[in-house]
């Protein structure tokens, strides 16, 4: 007996209200307000009575925000960037244009990691000296 076939995953709606675009992205409608306003996010289409929609294209560009963010980047450095990541992904000077604003975070994070390292050596030297102090007492 064969094993059945996996179920396709959930598709985004080909044209989704703010509140089913934030409910797929897991952002609330506020977040994504604020993207458009940076923007991170173009405002939809308008139906004729008004009413954005968004399409899966959104969904991706709000999925790519998060990634970026997770990364430790700052908005206006995911402004600069997010157009690039979204577009053609054979543009080979859009693509040393994201990995110089990586490498550059690569670095920051690297530094940061060092003065902690150098904060924590700091801490446990301290500690072992207060030990030995109270110990002796």
């Amino acid at each position: 007996m064969t094993a059945p076939l996996p179920s396709p995953p959930c598709a985004a709606p080909v044209r989704m209200r703010i509140g089913e675009l934030a409910r797929q992205a897991a952002v609330t409608v506020r977040t994504i307000h604020h993207y458009e306003r940076e923007g991170l996010l173009g405002d939809g289409q308008r139906s004729a009575g008004g009413h954005r929609y968004y399409g899966p294209d959104a969904l991706a560009r709000l999925e790519k925000i998060r990634q970026l963010k997770d990364m430790g980047l700052r908005l206006d450095e995911i402004a600069d960037l997010i157009d690039l990541l979204c577009g053609d992904p054979l543009r080979v000077a859009d693509r040393r244009r994201v990995v110089d604003t990586l490498r550059r975070r690569l670095a920051e994070a690297d530094s940061r990691i060092a003065g902690l390292r150098r904060l924590r050596t700091d801490l446990a030297r301290r500690i072992g000296e207060l030990e030995r102090l109270t110990a002796g007492a």
